[in-house]
Formats: C-alpha cells, sequence, structure tokens
C-alpha cells in the first residue's frame, strides 16, 4: 500500500505559484517557486519509504470490523 505524502499538494501549491507569477511576470517568485518545485520533486523521487505491507489477517480484521458496523446501522 502506498504511505500517504504532503508532496502531491505541495507540488500542486508550487505549481499554482510558478504559473502565477510567469502570467503576472513577477520573475522572483517564478525562480522561487521553480527551484521549491525542483526540491520537492527530488526528495520525493528519492524517498526510499514510499510503501508499507498490509498483511491478509489486518486486511480481515478491518472488513470485519466494517461489516460489523454495516450491521448496527
Amino acid at each position: 500500500m502506498p504511505k500517504n505524502t504532503p508532496f502531491a499538494p505541495i507540488i500542486g501549491a508550487l505549481a499554482f505559484v510558478i504559473g502565477f507569477a510567469v502570467i503576472w511576470h513577477i520573475w522572483w517568485l517564478a525562480v522561487v517557486g521553480t527551484i521549491g518545485l525542483v526540491v520537492a520533486v527530488i526528495i520525493r523521487a528519492t524517498s526510499d519509504e514510499t510503501e508499507y505491507v498490509l498483511t491478509a489477517i489486518e486486511v480481515a480484521k478491518i472488513e470485519s470490523n466494517i461489516a460489523a458496523r454495516s450491521q448496527l446501522a
């Protein structure tokens, strides 16, 4: 299973900043946003701990809890 990571919203926000800066010709902001975007992508791309293992026993426990809750409702 993939781990939750904050990089998707960070990359999206930085891309928005770059787009805003380029449209309004704020070149220093475009440069800062581009540097931030490149750094964020490099950090995400070089991360080794991006997933975890969910065993069949854990899945069975989760499913039984969901089934028990749906019977109560």
